[in-house]
């Protein structure tokens, strides 16, 4: 009788077994909809960030407008007269007007 008992409770193991294999196979099914899902968050994330960086593009322009007008004029004007010469042309190093 002792040896009995061992051998009953043995099928209810490998019936506990043969559940999660089951539910195995079911977690492998929702693979598609998972990837589509970190796809939206993703997104979400992506377009978080884009407003981020127009809000600060456009809080660094109004500090640009409202305090440092002179600054910001000069700045354009530096870096358009280096690369030009006197005609308003782009400047052309190999060219010599002594020859």
């Amino acid at each position: 009788p002792i040896i009995l008992q061992p051998s009953s409770s043995q099928p209810q193991k490998t019936q506990k077994h043969r559940k999660p294999k089951r539910k195995d196979t079911q977690v492998s099914q929702p693979g598609g909809p998972t990837k589509s899902m970190a796809n939206e968050v993703v997104h979400k994330e992506l377009g978080d960030i884009l407003v981020r960086v127009a809000t600060t593009a456009s809080s660094l322009e109004a500090e640009q407008d409202s305090g440092n007008k002179t600054q910001y004029k000069e700045t354009p004007n530096e870096s358009s007269s280096q690369g030009t010469d006197s005609c308003g042309g782009p400047r052309d190093n190999t060219l010599q007007s002594d020859e």
